[in-house]
């Protein structure tokens, strides 16, 4: 059998006890129901539900319509608002493709530039024991004296020891 869903006052109604009897019903886990966007509680009921246990026999045809439309039209109205909930989540979703990608191309320029670091680093300590050798080497082999002269003017043997 089919369960209908019901409001809390149509289930009252179908079940011959007070609102309150329902929501105390579905708080205790009795009920199955649901909250829509507007917090209206739903109930679902069993639609073979014995006279005795309810009194939906004493429902006319037309108040049963009736309900059946209210359920059409909330059923409905759900819809809607999930259609529109729908349209904005990819509407977000495709605003937000492109930062995506350009994040995952700079990640990869990243991890490029992290090599080219890496490399840029090895050489300069390179370089740079090349340049503390060099410096070694010639604190080793003190330069000869030479005068003011030839210092200024870059010659040889103008030195008062080279003569």
């Amino acid at each position: 059998m089919a369960d209908i869903r019901m409001s809390l006052a149509d289930a009252a109604t179908a079940l011959g006890i007070a609102p309150n009897s329902v929501r105390s019903r579905f708080k205790a886990g009795k009920l199955r129901g649901e909250r829509d966007n507007q917090g209206k509680l739903w109930v679902w009921l069993d639609d073979g539900i014995r006279p005795a246990e309810s009194s939906l026999s004493n429902l006319s045809k037309g108040s049963i319509k009736g309900f059946e439309k209210r359920q059409i039209e909330g059923f409905e109205g759900h819809i809607r608002t999930l259609t529109e909930q729908l349209a904005l989540a990819q509407a977000e979703l495709a605003s937000l493709r492109p930062r995506a990608s350009a994040a995952d191309r700079l990640e990869g320029e990243i991890a490029g530039l992290e090599a080219l670091r890496d490399e840029v680093r090895a050489d300069r300590d390179h370089w740079r024991s090349i340049a503390e050798q060099a410096l070694s080497d010639r604190r080793e082999q003190p330069e000869p004296r030479r005068g003011f002269w030839s210092r200024l003017f870059g010659r040889q043997g103008d030195s008062p020891s080279d003569q």
